[in-house]
């Protein structure tokens, strides 16, 4: 099983797949066993962050955790954008191109911030 084995996995479970991409992945889900059990893996995953309740922050707690990305990320506090430092100085740097593209909400850049680190 390879990546892309694993993305028609979650797009079949997403319902991102055609009728005929769909009918396609759930045949080879009858014959290729491992490719059946990733899928019965995520399965079980996706209903459980489905049922799972929505979390919500208070203020306090966004504040604190966009006081931290900003430290983690070497964001200026006013501005919200990387010192002017060479590249191999920050980490910073990695996020730059993200960091200037307007506008740019704190929701927006942690759920960025998260691919670029994950």
């Amino acid at each position: 099983m390879n990546d892309r084995d694993r993305h028609l996995i979650v797009s079949l479970l997403d319902g991102a797949l055609s009728a005929t991409e769909q009918e396609e992945v759930r045949a080879r889900l009858q014959i290729d066993a491992e490719m059946r059990a990733a899928y019965e893996e995520q399965l079980a995953v996706s209903t459980t962050l489905r049922s799972a309740p929505a979390v919500s922050m208070s203020a306090d707690e966004r504040n604190e955790l966009h006081g931290a990305l900003r430290a983690g990320l070497f964001l200026d506090e006013t501005t919200n954008t990387c010192p002017a430092v060479p590249p191999s100085l920050s980490a910073c740097a990695a996020v730059q191109p993200i960091i200037v593209a307007p506008p740019l909400t704190m929701a927006t850049l942690f759920v960025k911030s998260a691919m670029l680190f994950s």
